[in-house]
């Protein structure tokens, strides 16, 4: 609806040897709708230290306004992840991945703010006018909600589910 607001905000998936995920996820907006996505993936069960040698994940979002795509993103790993992962180019030895994406008229505005909560691994930049992306890639989970609470919080108004507050 016009002026709703979406946040959908889970919690991390937890991505464990052998695993295989082949997920979509679709969103369509009305114009002038809202919307804060978080998608957290951690790569394998590191207090157990499991490495993702054997795994397929296929992991889609895409979100369309007015019928029209405003943000697609795919994320395809398969066979020995962890060997994928620790190349440099990929994610340079990461075990956990957060994407953001923020549609709303003050995402230009938040891009400045946003940039100040980052880590060193990642980057957050304007698709349009009123679309942010973010991606950061972390050593663990731990390491990747200490950077996302607070770009979360802030962005959904202090409206951050409680088991984010964990």
């Amino acid at each position: 609806a016009r002026a709703a607001r979406v946040n959908w905000l889970p919690q991390e998936t937890i991505l464990f040897d052998g695993c295989s995920l082949e997920r979509s996820l679709t969103i369509e907006l009305q114009e002038g709708a809202a919307l804060l996505l978080a998608e957290p993936l951690v790569f394998g069960r590191l207090e157990m230290g499991e490495a993702l040698t054997s795994a397929h994940v296929q992991d889609r979002i895409e979100v369309r306004r007015a019928g029209i795509p405003i943000y697609l993103d795919c994320i395809r790993l398969a066979a020995d992840v962890q060997e994928q992962l620790d190349r440099p180019g990929v994610a340079g030895g990461a075990r956990a991945m957060a994407s953001l994406l923020y549609v709303a008229p003050d995402a230009e505005a938040q891009l400045a703010l946003l940039r100040r909560f980052l880590p060193r691994h990642a980057g957050a930049s304007l698709l349009h006018e009123d679309v942010l992306v973010m991606r950061m890639l972390s050593r663990d989970s731990n390491e990747m909600r200490s950077s996302l609470v607070p770009m979360l919080d802030h962005l959904s108004h202090g409206g951050l589910p409680r088991c984010w507050n964990i």
